[in-house]
């Protein structure tokens, strides 16, 4: 995969730091296929519909709805399910420069089977994810593309 920068990385006391502005070339992204499915139904969530998910294979964690257009840099709102009470974790970074890191925001105390998500994502390009939720776990590979208009 073909890298460049519009600005470099910062070495700081904490260690690497990304700036925005670091990009991948897309289209060289292996990107995990997305499934096509309706999220089950959970008391406390309205209804999702039917979209475009990662999941795992025993679909105990889903990650989505994937916008047609995939992720933009920035903050997106998702909606994950996961195994009823357990802690969702996730993290992640782009594929090629390993110290790079997506934030995730994971609110408290979502008691049955789904919970909303902030992810944010600093720079465009292949993002690896990993997820957990007690034993389970779902990994994917997601192109994320600059903001509209950059």
């Amino acid at each position: 995969m073909a890298l460049y920068m519009k600005s470099a990385l910062i070495i700081t006391a904490l260690g690497i730091a990304m700036v925005p502005g670091y990009s991948e070339i897309p289209g060289e992204c292996d990107v995990t296929p997305t499934v096509h499915a309706t999220a089950p139904t959970d008391p406390n969530a309205g209804s999702v519909g039917s979209a475009e998910w990662y999941m795992n294979p025993e679909r105990t964690i889903w990650a989505g709805p994937v916008p047609a257009n995939g992720w933009r840099v920035g903050a997106e709102k998702t909606y994950w399910v996961r195994p009823q009470g357990e802690e969702l974790q996730i993290s992640g970074h782009l594929v090629r420069l390993p110290e790079s890191v997506l934030e995730a925001v994971i609110p408290c105390c979502y008691p049955t089977g789904f919970q909303i998500v902030g992810l944010k994502f600093p720079s465009a390009g292949c993002w690896k994810v990993r997820a957990t939720a007690g034993d389970q776990q779902l990994q994917f590979v997601t192109l994320v593309s600059a903001p509209e208009g950059q």
